[in-house]
């Protein structure tokens, strides 16, 4: 079928470079999915570095053999804790594969987001090293595994037009996020209970912004 071969005819309407712009993000048909997904963006990459960032104090608050003390900066690591907790990642990518086709995407991201707000403020009572990990590594694992449905459903999300630069901008405000996390999660004149609420907080706002999308894209064929 030679109309679906490329040619290089001129008579062509070809898109300027400068055709898509950020505004256009905002326009009448794309304003919602975009401040939306924004949050959510922006949620996950502040929550996920956080939990990163916030688990050796954690886990430094219990005493263990395991513990390792750098003297230099009087810090105590639980090494074996903070090894498994990074094990949530690989759990929450295999299920993103595994589930992500099965179940439509807006419940799938939103339980998850939810899910990783429960357990981030769950961490606030105290409990055994052991539990401590289980609740860390569910918490990241369910901060992961959202991230992986919205890296997939945001492109679905917008038309052809603004598909690249929408996913773009909403990946520029996740790494935003991330970088003002550590203001946040280092901070240790705020007590590590309520920076484990706040982050516990964001989570559920990004789940609840993921119900709010306009439409859902699971088996949608692409404009």
């Amino acid at each position: 079928d030679s109309t679906a071969l490329l040619t290089d005819d001129d008579s062509i309407d070809k898109p300027e470079a400068n055709a898509v712009s950020a505004l256009m993000l905002f326009n009448q048909d794309n304003r919602l999915t975009t401040i939306l997904l924004w949050t959510v963006w922006a949620g996950f990459g502040f929550t996920y570095y956080g939990t990163v960032i916030i688990a050796p104090e954690f886990f430094s608050g219990s005493s263990s053999s395991n513990h390792t003390s750098d003297n230099s900066t009087g810090h105590t690591f639980d090494y074996p804790a903070l090894f498994t907790t990074g094990a949530a990642e690989l759990l929450g990518a295999t299920l993103a594969v595994l589930i992500i086709h099965r179940f439509n995407r807006k419940p799938l991201s939103s339980t998850s987001f939810l899910l990783a707000g429960g357990t981030m403020i769950l961490l606030i009572i105290p409990m055994s090293r052991l539990t401590g990990i289980f609740v860390l590594v569910l918490a990241r694992m369910c901060v992961f595994l959202a991230s992986c449905v919205i890296w997939v459903m945001t492109p679905e999300l917008y038309s052809t037009s603004v598909r690249a630069a929408g996913h773009s901008w909403s990946n520029g405000m996740a790494r935003l996020a991330a970088f003002a996390t550590p203001y946040w999660g280092d901070a240790r004149s705020i007590p590590l209970s309520v920076r484990l609420i706040f982050y516990g907080a964001v989570n559920i706002m990004a789940g609840v912004a993921c119900i709010f999308f306009p439409k859902e894209t699971r088996g949608t064929i692409l404009e």
